[in-house]
């Protein structure tokens, strides 16, 4: 911990990541499923699967952070973006230019995995509904 900074010790990027994986699960799940039992339309349900797999594996992709960054000359290490949000500065001072500039990236980062996220899922649960509306219509014919 820098004598500028202060980063809290919490449990919140491993439970971002714990989030994602049951997220990335329930699609994975979700879209077997249902090329298994929709066998007529098994390529449009396994390209959206992919899709929604892809954005949520860009989400934590965005989460694991930038790695580094570079502010007057000098190369400054981010956290991951879950625990980059959450640096605080000292009572008193202002957070070195790259430390801003990391946590700046993080909470961008966060934003942009969570979209990527609702998106996955979202995708998930269309995919369901359709499945589900198809049933009935062709139930009713």
């Amino acid at each position: 911990m820098s004598a500028s900074y202060i980063s809290p010790n919490s449990e919140l990027p491993a439970t971002g990541f714990l989030i994602l994986l049951v997220c990335l699960a329930f699609v994975g799940v979700t879209f077997t499923l249902l090329c298994v039992f929709e066998r007529e339309r098994w390529r449009m349900y396994a390209v959206l699967g992919v899709i929604a797999s892809v954005l949520i594996l860009f989400a934590a992709f965005l989460l694991i952070g930038t790695g580094t960054v570079q502010s007057g000359g000098t190369l400054t290490p981010c956290p991951t973006a879950l625990q980059g949000i959450q640096l605080e500065p000292v009572p008193g001072k202002d957070l070195p230019g790259g430390i801003a500039e990391c946590r700046d990236i993080s909470q961008r980062n966060a934003v942009f995995a969570g979209v990527a996220t609702v998106l996955g899922v979202g995708i998930a649960v269309g995919g369901i509904l359709s499945r589900q509306r198809c049933a009935r219509s062709a139930v009713s014919r």
